[in-house]
Parts: structure tokens; C-alpha cells; sequence
């Protein structure tokens, strides 16, 4: 079979694939009222969307034009005579007398400026054709090195501006075509810019269209492997058409698998990275810094913050597709021959170990950090230089990813020397007391902080040591530290030891403010809400923007009006939004920062409201709530934390109905797992007989009892609520149902549900005995009786729900039955004999109850076959 995708320069019309660049193109040449400017990079196939707009719009009145200016001219007016030099050349034809009119006049013309002369030329060209002349100019990055590149481009600019004047230009357009952004192009700022070009992004082939090329090279392969290729290249027309190309040979002689399309993968960009367009990529890389920190950037989902010119450089590489919201690498093959710890090699080449971790410290990328310190470390074993800094940078890298045990240990190693490097001396006593402070060290903690407060430096570190002292003085519970707490705060508010001038008014606002916060929470301790109020509000008035949603989740705890609360929790969320606050995961120094278990508070808080509204409002911000990955879990364990730890059943059954109303919407992301957990708490918790919950447990019972299910605790707690639910209520049938849909399962009982399964067993019994079944009673004792005696578990657990005196009275019942029903057992079939109204007779009722009473008023019962005579 003859090969179809063979290493073509330009690709046949039936091998090419459409994307929605080619019908940009097809709109601006038909529109004529502009140009077009394809922004692309390397092997993207760029040249062909230019190729295949000239075979496929070109019609017999039009001349559709292709330039290569990569082949440089010596100035503009020869590139200029080369363009329309072309146009006659390939339409020699149809424009002889045009042709020897341009060049023999040509002479004369030289002694006009080149741009006015290419215009005239132009014209004439117009004026001799019936329809469209489209100049399509390629590479014209190369162009913009040359000296003359401005008066090319601004004479294609003043085209479209010249129409008023002549209008056969309404019939020129030009396609142009490069690596380089439209504002680049025209350098002299003297010059207008060239921005009335149409940018064309060429973007990867998406899967449909990438289905197209292997429909149209018919490719013998499977689902599988086509969805390999896919993953691979994601539509990367380059990539696609070589890896392709390698599998259509392979698949002639053999049945591929996915390890096969790895391996040419492999072999083509993974092993010498010399194939293109991996090879221009990693070199452009290689040579540009501001590349190769945007890629660490996507590296670490941090593409939020790079900048739209950064962005425009990592297309116009080949990096990225162009999207306007989310950027990330391209497809695996860029991904993997750029991971991360090439980078660093470049960044290792260049500036060494040392450079790098400084680097990310700055960053504040702490691990990264730690991992090159570290490497540095082991690699200069000799080193004769102090290592103090590198110690201390790496104490505070460790602090910075939680990590205090290792923080001290490298605090430990520093030697800055008090009268020679005093402010780094204090400032690593300050750090070693947050860390000891940290490993609940409380004296060592505070021994570290006397130190720098008793320095009198008065500056921030001394500033931010007397917070630290009342911050741990207040949270150590202990009365007479509760009060130096309380003087400490007291005496940053009243401005004591205080130097004005060797601290900025900004951060003495702040440690004012955090002072305020901590003696509202000295207040609140005491009970004493109002002046907590008062100090909550001063604290607000000279805080950060950063610190306000902590502090008034402190006035939302001290007051004692619900719709305040609400307004502050709207207050609250709104300011996280419009500041774009993002909570610390730990508060590291004693600052009212707002932090992960303030979140939690919140989305507490919000839940005891039982408001869907503000529920929503929340979820933005439940990623910081819990470890969970999706949202709906995240709200689960907000549930279960209601309900476990808060004993608010109704604030968590709230929050679980949300999750059940939203099942199907894609935000929350509900797995099937949790989807039966929600049911089934909703089924437990909620014991009132509701339309609603009746569909529930319903749906519990049909969806999840059958063969394969494996009773655990929480089902029969489920079921036993129900039945007994039903069974006050006297919904016989509805108990009937519940127990017939158990007996489906009642051979997979986990050893640890027996006690609550034998909770069901007795409630089934008395079901019985209520209305009068004794055969099934007697027969569901023996059940009970066989079923305590043949499981020693439940003699040895004493489980929550059934508890010691639960097996008794279970075990007892059952014996009740058995020794006053099963030997005396009557035949109720028996026809009662003659008997006069007013004689006395002995009668025993099904349940067991003996009576002696006249025949008359007993009559109706012996007849409905209630009760039998026994004397």
C-alpha cells in the first residue's frame, strides 16, 4: 500500500485539514477591508494555511501572490520591484502590455521615493485586472531586521488610508505572515504603528480535526491508538503528521499498542530533542531568561500571573495555543522535553545552586528553596566561607513550609554577632521564638522574645516581639499571663518605649491595629462582649485591607444579632473577593492575617444560618476549608463536621441537601460514592415522615440493598430509625418493605453492625406481636435466641446503639415469647362451643392475654377470630 503521509514541504489539498484560521482568512480576503496577519510560531504549519488560501480562493479574475521575505533585498525599493517583479512574472500571460509599460517607464521612476513608485506600479496592475490582488508576504520577522523594514510596512499601512483617493486599491490586500507581534513590526515611534492588521492565531488541530487527518490518510489503526497519538501531540499538526506518518509504516506489518505510539514518541522528540519543532523550542528556551521563568510558572499553576507579553513570547515559541483564559503547555511532548529539572540545569549552568535558592526564597517558593540550599550543601563539603546566612535563609524557608523542628536546628547554626550584625542577631531570636512558640516551647518561646524586647532597639523587630509576647502570654491560658497579656497590649496601644522615627507610620498602624484585635480577645475571654466590640472597631479603623475579614469575624463571635451577623459574613466574603485576599494557610507571626481556619469559622458560622444564599456566596472559597479536592466534598466534610464535632444535625443535613440538589451540576463534581453517602445520611438523620424523605429512602432501598451490598452499622441504623418510625406511626406496610428489602441481604452483616442488625431482628418481633402473628413471633424469637448465642461479638461489644441493657432486654423478650407462646401454643382454628350471653368465660387473645369476662362482651372478638376460649 502506497504511503500517504510522506515528509511533504507542501501538503497535498487532500491531506490538508481546515482549521478556523483558514476561515479568518477566507473572511478578511472576501471583506477586503483590511489585513491579515497570521502571529505563529515555528512548524505550526503557517505556510500552508498561506499556500491553501491562494489555491483555494484564488479565482480566474483575481492574482493571489506569495512572498518568501526571508530572501533579504539591499533596500526597500528592490524589495518593493521584487514584489510586483513577481506579480508580472507569474501572470505574464494576462499582463504583457502592463508589464512593458511598468518596466519602461521603470528608469524614469527611480527618481521617485520607492514607496510612491510601488504604489504607481500597483495601480497599474489593478487597472489592467478584473478582480482581487492579494500579496501574501511570509516571514516577515526576518523583514524587521533590516534597516528599511519601516517604509515597507508603513506603505502597506497607508494602502488601506489611500483608497480615498484611489479607488482600484479597494481591491489590494495583503496577508502577512510571522513570528513577531504587529506592535513590533514598525520601530521608529515617529512612524504610526501598524495596527490595523486582523491578528489569525493558528492554534493546534482539535480532535475533530485531527480525526480528519487520520480519515484522510487512512491510517489502519484502532480507537486506542488514535487516542494515544492525541495525547500525545494534542492536535500539534507538526507532531501529529510525524508521529502519524511513523505509525501508518509500523501498522502495515503489525497490530500496534499504546506502548508502540510511546515509543516512537520517544525516539522522535525524547531522546536527542533534535527534531523539530522540539529543537527550536528548547533553544529559544536556553536563550531567554523571562522563557524560562514563565515556564516555571505553568510549572507551578501560577499562569494567572504572567503578563500578556509573556504570554504572546510562550505562543509565538510554540509553548502554548492562544487562549484567552487558561494557558498551559501545549501537549506532552513540549511538556516533557522542557519538565522542570531541565530548566534548572539551565539555571544550575548559569548561576549555581546558591543564585537559585536565593532565588526561590524570594519567591517565597520555600521548598524549592530548601532542595537547592540544601544541594549546595552537599556539593561544596569545604566550604571556608561563613555559612550563616545560607543557615538563616534556610530556618526561615523551613518556617515557611510549617516545618519548625528543622527551622530550629538551622537557627541553631547561625553566629551573627550582637554588636556586629545586631539586626540580623534580634531578628533570628525573634524567628527561634515563633518556632519554639510553634513546638509548644512556651518558655524557651518567650525567653527568645525578652531578649530582643529588652534590646530597647525600638524598631519593628522589637515592635513585633512585644505582639508576639501578648499574643502567647494570651493564648496560654494561664491567669497571671492572661494579665501581662493584657499590659503588654496596653502598653503598644498607649505608645510606651515606642520610637516614632525608627518605624514607619504604616506598620505602627498595623501593630496598633493587631494590638486592639488581641485585647478583643483578651475581652471576649472574660466574657466581657462589649469592650471586645469596642476594641474589635478600633482595630478595624488603622488596619490592612489584608486583616479586616479577620477582624470582623470577631465582631460577628461577640455579637448577639443574627441579621448583623449575616451583614458582616456578606461583608466579609465581598471584601475576600474584591481584594482578591488569599487566606495564609498558618499565621506564622501574631498578625490578624486571615487564614485557612477562618475560612472554616465562616463557612460554620454561615451554615448554622440554614441560608442557601449565603451558602453559595461561600463556595468560591470552600478550596481553603478542607483537604478534600472536589467541592462537594469539601462541603461533606463541613456536613460531618456539623455533625460530629458541633452535635448541629440540622446545619449539616442543610448543607448535605445542597449537595443532593446539586448532583448533577458539574461545579460540585459528585462522585457515585458520595451521591450514596449523602443519601444515606439524609435517610438517617431525618426521622420525620416527609414526602420528600419517603422518595429518599425509597431510592436507598431499591438503589443500594441488593446481593452485593455489605451491611455496615450506618445502614441499620438507617433501616432500624425507619422501621420503628413506621411502626409508631402504624405504617405496617412500609415497615414490611423495609424488612423485606433487608432480607436481600441479611447474610453480609459486617461483624461490627451485628449488635445494630439484632436491634432490627427485636423490632421485627414486636412488629409481630403487635398484630397478632405468633407463629411469626415464636419463629423470630428462636431467630433472635440462636442469633445472641451463636455470635460471640455481640456478646463481647457493647455497641453505641444497643448497649449492655439493650442485649438484655432483647435477649429477654425473646425468652418471653418462647416460654409463654411456643409450649402453650392453641389452635385458633377450633369452632368455640354453645355458651349462654351471661356466662362466664376465660379467653386468651393472640398476643398472650389471658381475660375472664362474660360471653357477650367478648363474643365479637371470638367470632373475628381475635381471641379463643381456653376453660
Amino acid at each position: 500500500m502506497d504511503k500517504k503521509l510522506k515528509p511533504y514541504t507542501i501538503i497535498p489539498p487532500e491531506l490538508y485539514v481546515k482549521r478556523d484560521a483558514d476561515r479568518q482568512i477566507k473572511s478578511i480576503i472576501e471583506d477586503m477591508g483590511r489585513p491579515g496577519y497570521v502571529l505563529v510560531s515555528r512548524q505550526m504549519g503557517k505556510t500552508n494555511l498561506l499556500l491553501n488560501a491562494k489555491r483555494t480562493l484564488e479565482s480566474s479574475n483575481d492574482i493571489f501572490i506569495y512572498i518568501d521575505l526571508s530572501n533579504l533585498f539591499y533596500d526597500a525599493r528592490s524589495c518593493f520591484e521584487n514584489i510586483v517583479d513577481t506579480i508580472l512574472d507569474i501572470n505574464s500571460e494576462h499582463l504583457i502590455e502592463t508589464s512593458s509599460d511598468i518596466f519602461s517607464k521603470r528608469e524614469k521612476r527611480r527618481v521617485l521615493p520607492p514607496h510612491k513608485q510601488h504604489i504607481d506600479e500597483l495601480r497599474l496592475i489593478l487597472k489592467a485586472i478584473k478582480g482581487k490582488l492579494v500579496i501574501i508576504l511570509d516571514e516577515i520577522d526576518a523583514l524587521t531586521k533590516t534597516d528599511y523594514s519601516d517604509l515597507i510596512f508603513a506603505q502597506i499601512r497607508s494602502v488601506y488610508f489611500s483608497r480615498v483617493n484611489y479607488p482600484e486599491l479597494e481591491r489590494l490586500t495583503y496577508i502577512l505572515s510571522g513570528v513577531v507581534e504587529p506592535s513590533e513590526i514598525i520601530k521608529d515611534p515617529k512612524i504610526s504603528p501598524f495596527n490595523i492588521g486582523q491578528k489569525i492565531f493558528l492554534n493546534d488541530f482539535n480532535k475533530d480535526e485531527f480525526e480528519e487527518l487520520i480519515f484522510s490518510s487512512n491510517i489502519n489503526s484502532n480507537k486506542v491508538i488514535i487516542d494515544r497519538i492525541f495525547y500525545w501531540t494534542n492536535g500539534n499538526p507538526r507532531m501529529s503528521w510525524d508521529v502519524c506518518s511513523e505509525v501508518e509504516t509500523l501498522s502495515q506489518n503489525q497490530e500496534l499498542t499504546e506502548n508502540d505510539v510511546d515509543k516512537i514518541v520517544k525516539d522522535l522528540y525524547l531522546t536527542t530533542f533534535n527534531k523539530p519543532p522540539i529543537d527550536n523550542i528548547r533553544e529559544l528556551i536556553k536563550n531567554d531568561r523571562e522563557l524560562r521563568n514563565s515556564i516555571i510558572e505553568l510549572y507551578y499553576e501560577k499562569g494567572n500571573l504572567i503578563t500578556d507579553k509573556l504570554k504572546s513570547k510562550l505562543y509565538l515559541s510554540g509553548i502554548i495555543n492562544f487562549n484567552e483564559n487558561e494557558i498551559k503547555i501545549k501537549n506532552e511532548i513540549i511538556k516533557n522535553s522542557i519538565n522542570i529539572d531541565w530548566i534548572n540545569s539551565l539555571e544550575i549552568e548559569e548561576k549555581g545552586y546558591y543564585r537559585i535558592a536565593t532565588d526561590y526564597f524570594e519567591k517565597e517558593n520555600f521548598e524549592k528553596a530548601i532542595e537547592y540550599f540544601e544541594k549546595y550543601l552537599s556539593e561544596n563539603d569545604n566550604i571556608d566561607n561563613d555559612l550563616t546566612f545560607l543557615y538563616y535563609y534556610l530556618g526561615q524557608a523551613y518556617q515557611g513550609i510549617l516545618q519548625h523542628e528543622k527551622a530550629l536546628e538551622n537557627f541553631q547554626l547561625t553566629s551573627f554577632s550582637k554588636e556586629d550584625n545586631a539586626k540580623s542577631y534580634y531578628t533570628t531570636k525573634f524567628l527561634k521564638a515563633i518556632s519554639y512558640y510553634k513546638t509548644n516551647n512556651l518558655q524557651e518561646s518567650l525567653n527568645s522574645l525578652k531578649e530582643v524586647i529588652s534590646s530597647e532597639r525600638k524598631d519593628e523587630i522589637y515592635l513585633r516581639a512585644l505582639v508576639n509576647y501578648g499574643s502567647y502570654c494570651l493564648n496560654s491560658g494561664v491567669s497571671e499571663k492572661l494579665e501581662e497579656a493584657y499590659t503588654t497590649f496596653n502598653s503598644i496601644i498607649l505608645g510606651n518605649g515606642i520610637d516614632k522615627d525608627k518605624v514607619k507610620k504604616s506598620f505602627l498602624d498595623k501593630t496598633l491595629s493587631i494590638a486592639h484585635y488581641n485585647l478583643a480577645l483578651f475581652h471576649k475571654l472574660k466574657s466581657e462582649n462589649k469592650m471586645a466590640r469596642k476594641n474589635y472597631e478600633e482595630a478595624l479603623k488603622m488596619c490592612e485591607n489584608l486583616f479586616i475579614p479577620n477582624i470582623l469575624m470577631g465582631l460577628i463571635e461577640v455579637s448577639d444579632s443574627d441579621d448583623e451577623k449575616k451583614e458582616l459574613i456578606k461583608k466579609i466574603i465581598n471584601k475576600i473577593k474584591d481584594d482578591k485576599i488569599i487566606p495564609v494557610q498558618e499565621i506564622i507571626d501574631s498578625t490578624n492575617e486571615f487564614s485557612y481556619s477562618n475560612i472554616t469559622m465562616l463557612a460554620i458560622e454561615i451554615s448554622k444560618f440554614k441560608d442557601l444564599e449565603l451558602l453559595h456566596l461561600m463556595l468560591p472559597f470552600m478550596q481553603y476549608v478542607s483537604d478534600s479536592e472536589t467541592l462537594s466534598r469539601k462541603l461533606f466534610d463541613l456536613a460531618l463536621y456539623n455533625i460530629n464535632k458541633k452535635r448541629d444535625f440540622e446545619s449539616g443535613i442543610f448543607i448535605i441537601y445542597d449537595i443532593f440538589n446539586n448532583f448533577d451540576n458539574p461545579e460540585y463534581e459528585v462522585d457515585e460514592n458520595l451521591k450514596t453517602e449523602c443519601i444515606k445520611d439524609i435517610v438517617f438523620y431525618e426521622t420525620d415522615i416527609k414526602k420528600e424523605e419517603s422518595i429518599l429512602l425509597n431510592k436507598y432501598l431499591e438503589n443500594f440493598l441488593n446481593e452485593e451490598t455489605t451491611l455496615t452499622s450506618v445502614d441499620l441504623r438507617i433501616l432500624a430509625n425507619h422501621i420503628y418510625t413506621h411502626k409508631e406511626k402504624h405504617h405496617i406496610a412500609n415497615s414490611q418493605l423495609i424488612l423485606d428489602r433487608l432480607r436481600i441481604v441479611n447474610n453480609n452483616i459486617k461483624d461490627e453492625a451485628k449488635p445494630d442488625y439484632l436491634v432490627i431482628l427485636n423490632l421485627e418481633l414486636n412488629i409481630y406481636l403487635e398484630n397478632n402473628q405468633i407463629d411469626k413471633a415464636i419463629y423470630q424469637a428462636e431467630l433472635i435466641s440462636s442469633f445472641i448465642s451463636d455470635n460471640e461479638y455481640i456478646r463481647k461489644e457493647k455497641n453505641t446503639l444497643l448497649g449492655e441493657e439493650g442485649l438484655q432486654i432483647i435477649s429477654e423478650n425473646a425468652k418471653f415469647v418462647l416460654a409463654n407462646f411456643k409450649q402453650k401454643k392453641v389452635n385458633f382454628t377450633n369452632k368455640p362451643e354453645k355458651y349462654g350471653r351471661n356466662d362466664f368465660v376465660k379467653v386468651q387473645y393472640k398476643n398472650g392475654k389471658i381475660v375472664e369476662i362474660k360471653y357477650k362482651k367478648i363474643e365479637k372478638d371470638i367470632l373475628n377470630g381475635e381471641c379463643e376460649i381456653i376453660n
